[in-house]
């Protein structure tokens, strides 16, 4: 069994004009949601072992405010490729990941992580969950899947179970 959480970036500011998208800053409504998403995982017990994330500046300030919620430090690896990337390269991405990770987050950008979500999910353990899902995929929302498989290169479209879907509503 394998577990993949999915975080898209919390709430960046918009820049100006000489400011590159990838050179962006977080808000402080999305430094204080990452806080507080890094608490509950914390409390829930749900901590990855690997986190893959996006190399864009709102990407590393999420999991920087994140890991203040949490008392042992992610073993983060940045990457080009997950900036922008689809939802095929990041499935791509992860069918490489080392089969002993059993529980791995994704840190990127939309649209991709939401289409990404929507493809692996077959269906959820709550109610309206890909309902939920179906509908967006907001700054710092959290998907988490189950994936009934023993390594990550058998990851593929409709494998997973939505097991949570978090929006900032949810643990604010």
């Amino acid at each position: 069994m394998k577990r993949l959480y999915i975080l898209r970036h919390a709430k960046a500011e918009l820049g100006d004009a000489n400011t590159q998208d990838k050179e962006r800053d977080l808000a402080p409504r999305g430094r204080e949601n990452a806080a507080a998403l890094g608490a509950y995982l914390q409390a829930e017990g749900l901590i990855p072992q690997k986190v893959y994330s996006s190399d864009a500046k709102r990407t590393r300030e999420t999991l920087k405010s994140l890991q203040s919620g949490l008392t042992d430090k992610l073993d983060v690896t940045y990457t080009d490729s997950l900036y922008l990337a689809s939802a095929g390269d990041i499935l791509r991405e992860l069918q490489d990941t080392n089969p002993d990770q059993d529980a791995v987050m994704i840190v990127g950008h939309n649209p991709g992580l939401h289409h990404l979500s929507l493809m692996l999910a077959a269906e959820a353990l709550t109610e309206d969950g890909i309902d939920t899902l179906t509908m967006k995929f907001p700054t710092c929302a959290l998907a988490i899947m189950q994936l009934n498989i023993d390594s990550w290169d058998k990851i593929e479209p409709g494998s997973a179970v939505l097991e949570r879907f978090l929006t900032r509503h949810d643990i604010s």
